[in-house]
Parts: C-alpha cells; structure tokens; sequence
C-alpha cells in the first residue's frame, strides 16, 4: 500500500476522502553544522482528509493525529464484525477526529463515518445501509490495513532514532 491510498466514501451529497501518512516523528536533535535532524517516532499518526457536503460547504484538513492505540482498537473492532463474533461497533477516535458505526444484520451491513469538520466542530458524515460483506469491505479494508502498517510501537522502539539529511 502506497502512502497515496485513501478511504474514499462518496454520497449523493457528501463526499470525504481520508488518508493515514506516516508515523508522527519527534526531534531529537537537530546537527546544523552537518545539516542532518535525528528523529524518533511518536504512538501517533499523522492525517489528512478532504470533504465537500451540501449544505456544510468543503474542507481540506491536514496536522491532525490519530493514536496508534486508536487504530488498533478500531481494527479490533472492525474484524470482529467480519468474523460475526459481535453485531455493532461504536467507535470515537482518542482527540476527537473521527467516528465509525458498524451495525451488521444477517449478512446486510450499515456503516456510518464521522469526521469533524476543523473549523466550526461540525460532523460531515457519510452513511451506507444494506452493503453486502463485499462492499462493507472495500470500506473498512484501509482501516484494517493502517493498524497493520502503524502498530503501536513499544518504548525500544520510540528511542531509535532515526537520521534524516536537510
């Protein structure tokens, strides 16, 4: 998966396009004389989403992040739909971001997003009722997939550092 895929959920009126870039870095240090930055990273991960909605008007939203834990969980979540061992999920991102509602009926599955507009906190929301396990896939596939690319990262792993040249 390249650092290009994004979630597209697309209504008759509303439309959000979401995509998970990279790890949060932080600076260790920052070597002017050698132009060269050492980072470490974060348990977080840095988004951008774009929205238009009819009557709430278009948005481009960039510097937000998510948890790690948040993925995580939400994936969690979303495969015990799948595998039919629970029939709904509500789930609210750690900062307040996004949100997912899961309600699966016999094979029948409804799928609500929620994502916050960056401005005035109002939610843009995309709703798809009756979608069958393959379609209910093509929705939630990234999420799955961006927990498995972005897993929480233990304490040995937040100290490597990592060079970065200017």
């Amino acid at each position: 998966m390249d650092n290009d895929v994004k979630l597209v959920l697309e209504t008759d009126n509303t439309l959000i396009e979401f995509k998970v870039i990279d790890y949060k870095t932080k600076l260790a240090y920052c070597d002017t004389q050698n132009k060269v930055d050492y980072l470490t990273k974060t348990n977080e991960v840095e988004c951008y989403y774009y929205f238009s909605s009819e009557g709430i008007g278009w948005g481009s939203v960039s510097d937000v992040y998510i948890t790690t834990k948040d993925l995580e969980l939400l994936s969690k979540g979303l495969s015990q739909i799948l595998i039919d061992k629970t029939k709904k999920l509500h789930f609210e991102t750690e900062k307040r971001l996004f949100e997912v509602d899961v309600v699966a009926t016999g094979e029948k599955y409804n799928f609500c997003f929620k994502i916050i507009d960056g401005l005035e906190d109002v939610w843009v929301e995309t709703t798809f009722n009756n979608l069958n396990e393959e379609q209910f896939k093509k929705y939630i596939i990234l999420f799955l997939e961006w927990s498995r690319r972005y897993p929480v990262l233990t304490e040995e792993q937040l100290f490597n550092v990592e060079k970065v040249s200017w």
